[in-house]
């Protein structure tokens, strides 16, 4: 009979309990700027490792300032993912710097996504992730830019992505199907951010109360929403997480048929990791059809 001694068997249950946590570390250094790009490019690496989230909870990217421990996930990173200034402005510099010793991928300049442009402003909506079709097209380049850093497990990102885009196809479908019957429902959002939401869904958002969250509507500017409110009559007016509805409310007035709810374009109160896009995604699909149905 054979005997273990002490530190052998020590040893062996020691190996399996590290397996995991060693397996995930195995794969590159990945950060990403915001929650639901971070959340496809997770669905990628599921079972190689976990990219590093720069802006997390309920902070803004249009207001965001870099931090040491922020600084120091940058450093070490072989390759970033970010939409572009539009979107993190705070990148910008560091990401320059950076570029010297690690990929960088600005998604908004890449020719696989669909951008819509607003003529007024002659730049492109920066919330590009709130069409699926965008979505889908970033797992396809977050798939060719990891498995070209880190060739070994490309056969893995590629199946990774592959059940990413049947993921993403079904999602899709399902949200189509809920926002159908209430497309034609006037809506107005808080934010300028849901072009690719409405594009994509053929929902009938009349406006936005503010283009930048950051800078509250003037006395002209309230004034004005008041009137659209009145005459589009606007069933929904959508807030977003950080934002108290009392604002909203007194835009509305004596407006008896409008409600006020809530449209996430981040994920602010999500947990992060490759479900978080989907569970953003199909929670505003509900949130409309909610207040729309409920009116």
């Amino acid at each position: 009979m054979t005997y273990l001694t002490r530190s052998t068997l020590a040893l062996l249950i020691f190996v399996p309990l590290m397996g995991p946590a060693a397996a995930a570390t195995q794969g590159p250094r990945v950060a990403v700027s915001i929650p639901p790009i971070h959340s496809l490019v997770a669905g990628v690496m599921a079972g190689i490792g976990l990219p590093d989230l720069i802006v997390k909870g309920a902070a803004s990217p249009h207001a965001y300032s870099l931090k040491p421990s922020d600084a120091r996930t940058l450093n070490r990173a072989n390759l970033v993912f970010w939409i572009g200034p539009e979107m993190e402005l705070f990148l910008e510099r560091p990401l320059k710097s950076l570029s010297e010793k690690a990929r960088i991928v600005t998604l908004i300049k890449n020719e696989s996504l669909h951008l819509l442009v607003d003529e007024n402003q002659h730049s492109h909506d920066p919330h590009i992730w709130l069409d699926p079709a965008n979505a889908a097209a970033i797992v396809s380049v977050a798939e060719r830019e990891l498995s070209a850093l880190d060739p070994k497990n490309a056969a893995r990102y590629g199946e990774n992505a592959k059940n990413m885009l049947i993921r993403l196809d079904k999602m899709d479908q399902d949200i189509r199907r809920q926002l159908k019957p209430v497309a034609h429902i006037p809506l107005l959002v808080f934010h300028d951010a849901y072009a690719y939401f409405a594009n994509a869904f053929l929902l009938n958002v009349v406006g936005a109360v503010v283009i930048n969250p950051e800078r509250l509507p003037g006395a002209a500017r309230a004034s004005s929403i008041r009137r659209l409110i009145r005459d589009s009559k606007v069933r929904c007016l959508f807030r977003e997480p950080q934002l108290q509805s009392s604002l909203l409310t007194s835009l509305i007035g004596d407006q008896d048929t409008t409600t006020v709810a809530v449209l996430d374009p981040l994920g602010a109160l999500l947990v992060p990791g490759e479900n978080l896009y989907f569970d953003l995604m199909e929670g505003n699909a509900r949130s409309v059809v909610d207040c729309a149905q409920n009116n």
